[in-house]
């Protein structure tokens, strides 16, 4: 299958978290990490870390559509003009265990709350344009995974984690969704999903070495997502991708840390029924920003902010989580 080809890269998303590498040094300095969506946070030996979070992503394109015959110099049909805005608020509950020194599962609930405003307007100036609001929300896709901590750090290597993280269709599909009309020709979603629609894999494989007062870290890994047979449409291949991220954080005192990372995202193209559909392979980069307080030993407060790099990157992405740990 085509996920065992590589292993999956941080995805984050963004979120901060507890990185208990930095509780092995002798530092006084909190602990920080930008890898706790992917699996690369590390929760110890019969501890639990309940983490609710709160993520709010903004995202606006424009999109020029032709219709009809293009000559040089002329177009012969109609033009239609959109704008679109979305903006996403994704409260979750994530959940780490670790059930041993070398192993540990996670758990993650999201529920998104969206609103997307429509701007269409024809290339007649005759005209007006449209906007149309279209808001929803429902319970995202939720997702599992199993660490293997296969390596610990030593003065001279890495400590290496790797993983396998699966995603759900629970989320609201894509497909089939109602629709309505906009402006003559060009119909907008009336409803809004809360998930992909298809199951996914996710490999990866995090690397972390200390240098007292910061962690250093990379992560690689590949993100499948599987095929399906849609009715009305045929047999959906989303698109694949490659994740690739490094960062670094580091502890400013006993209470505050700081964070800084860099992910990409290069996807292949989506198929369906073995076609290839132009336009599906987006290259996603972002910067990310984060800072930590430690409120006590127990529990913390994490923020990231989130800057997209490309085209295809959502402009903004703000995260807010409070990792709480419990020992057995």
């Amino acid at each position: 299958m085509r996920f065992l080809i590589g292993i999956f890269s941080i995805a984050i998303l963004l979120h901060l978290a507890l990185l208990p590498a930095l509780a092995q040094t002798e530092s006084s300095g909190p602990e920080t990490s930008l890898i706790a969506d992917a699996g690369g946070s590390w929760a110890g030996k019969r501890s639990l870390i309940i983490e609710p979070g709160l993520q709010y992503m903004h995202n606006s394109s424009n999109r020029i559509d032709l219709t009809g015959l293009t000559l040089p110099g002329l177009v012969i049909g109609l033009i239609q003009v959109e704008k679109v805005r979305r903006d996403i608020l994704t409260p979750s509950l994530s959940l780490r265990f670790g059930v041993s020194e070398f192993f540990q599962v996670n758990l993650r609930v999201p529920y998104l709350y969206r609103s997307d405003k429509f701007t269409n307007r024809p290339g007649d100036t005759d005209l007006p344009s449209r906007t149309t609001y279209v808001d929803d929300q429902g319970l995202g896709d939720i997702e599992g995974g199993i660490l293997f901590h296969l390596l610990k750090e030593t003065p001279s290597r890495p400590q290496v984690i790797a993983g396998l993280k699966a995603k759900s269709r629970t989320g609201r599909d894509p497909y089939g969704l109602a629709t309505q009309l906009a402006t003559p020709g060009t119909h907008v979603p009336a409803e809004l999903p809360t998930g992909t629609g298809h199951w996914a894999l996710e490999p990866y494989v995090t690397i972390l070495k200390v240098v007292d007062p910061a962690v250093l870290f990379a992560n690689l890994g590949y993100f499948y997502h599987m095929e399906r047979t849609i009715d009305g449409i045929g047999k959906v291949d989303p698109s694949d991708s490659v994740n690739l991220s490094f960062g670094i954080g580091y502890a400013l005192n006993d209470k505050l840390a700081l964070s800084t990372a860099f992910e990409q995202k290069i996807y292949s193209r989506a198929q369906v029924n073995g076609n290839k559909i132009a336009e599906t392979d987006p290259v996603v980069a972002t910067l990310l920003l984060g800072a930590t307080y430690a409120f006590s030993q127990r529990t913390a407060m994490n923020v990231t902010l989130g800057v997209g790099l490309t085209e295809d990157s959502p402009d903004l992405q703000v995260s807010i989580n409070f990792p709480i740990r419990f020992s057995f």
